[in-house]
């Protein structure tokens, strides 16, 4: 095999490109690996989130079946009480004012 030998212009300048070139090339494999580290840890927090929740679902139905159900009485009287609260209240004097005005409209 012959050898071939070439001259660069300014070689300085092509190692100094190759060096900052495979720093980058480092850097970015450092972050890959953090990236890779936070996602493998994301997947852990959902998994232990996920566990957690339906836990405390049941939790949840136990306690639901373990206490004593409402008396009738105590949930027609909540019913009654949201129903009013629901219920838009207009003051006396304003009800006045809206027929009178609603008279005038009629009128025109």
């Amino acid at each position: 095999m012959a050898e071939v030998h070439t001259q660069l212009e300014q070689p300085k300048e092509l190692r100094k490109l190759v060096l900052d070139t495979a720093l980058e090339t480092a850097e970015a494999g450092k972050k890959l690996n953090a990236l890779t580290t936070v996602q493998k840890q994301k997947t852990q927090i959902k998994t232990k989130i996920g566990t957690t929740l339906k836990e405390l679902q049941k939790q949840l139905e136990t306690f639901k079946k373990s206490i004593p159900p409402l008396p009738t009485e105590f949930i027609e009287k909540q019913t009654r009480i949201i129903k009013r609260q629901k219920e838009p209240t207009v003051p006396h004097h304003l009800t006045k004012d809206i027929t009178e005005i609603k008279q005038r409209l009629n009128k025109i």
